[in-house]
């Protein structure tokens, strides 16, 4: 996320960012596997969401809290 927000202090536009606290990061490997994905799969904790926005926050980034 660091690296992220690095790259969008570049950008000279943006207006808002919005996290999203689900994504399908690990989905294909489970399936590759034969495993069943947790019923959870995707969720990011709280603490984590947390983290990301006040690093884009601390960055002066538009981000929704």
């Amino acid at each position: 996320m660091e690296a992220m927000a690095a790259h969008l202090q570049t950008l000279p536009r943006i207006e808002r960012i919005t996290l999203m606290p689900y994504h399908k990061m690990g989905r294909e490997k489970y399936e590759q596997l034969g495993l069943t994905p947790a019923p959870l799969d995707g969720i990011v904790p709280r603490d984590d969401m947390r983290r990301y926005v006040e690093c884009f926050a601390a960055r002066g980034l538009p981000v929704d809290r």
